[in-house]
């Protein structure tokens, strides 16, 4: 009966510092990707190469997810639909996409709150034109 009295904590213990450890490593994995974001340069893309037509592209860039529908007609994108972005906080980088639309360009300036987010959303949107043009 003693064995399992003592057991238990330590087994407790255990389990606890396996998870503060991991989450730690998990933190640190989420720093290192969000500091390589903010790196990136956006690539240029003249939308008026760009064929008519619906473009599907998306982008994971933990811990952002981010999945976008883009038309292109008549040398112009008329039209970009946020179809997913999770991002756990709040949305001010939904506005990226009408945005870029109206600029008919990717030089978009900062969101307020929306670092991580816009990056995404702008990177994934030129991805999808860059494949779009191929």
């Amino acid at each position: 009966m003693k064995k399992r009295i003592i057991i238990i904590p330590a087994v407790i213990i255990v389990v606890v510092m396996a998870a503060v450890i991991a989450g730690r490593i998990m933190i640190s994995s989420m720093e290192k990707n969000l500091e390589y974001l903010v790196a990136l340069d956006v690539p240029e893309v003249d939308f008026s190469h760009i064929p008519d037509g619906t473009y599907h592209g998306s982008k994971n860039a933990f811990p952002i997810v981010v999945e976008v529908e883009v038309v292109a007609e008549n040398g112009r994108v008329t039209d970009i639909k946020l179809l997913k972005h999770q991002n756990g906080q709040g949305g001010a980088a939904d506005a990226v996409p009408a945005m870029v639309v109206e600029k008919q360009g990717l030089d978009i300036d900062a969101v307020s709150g929306a670092t991580y987010s816009r990056k995404v959303i702008l990177l994934t949107i030129a991805e999808t034109l860059i494949a779009a043009g191929n």
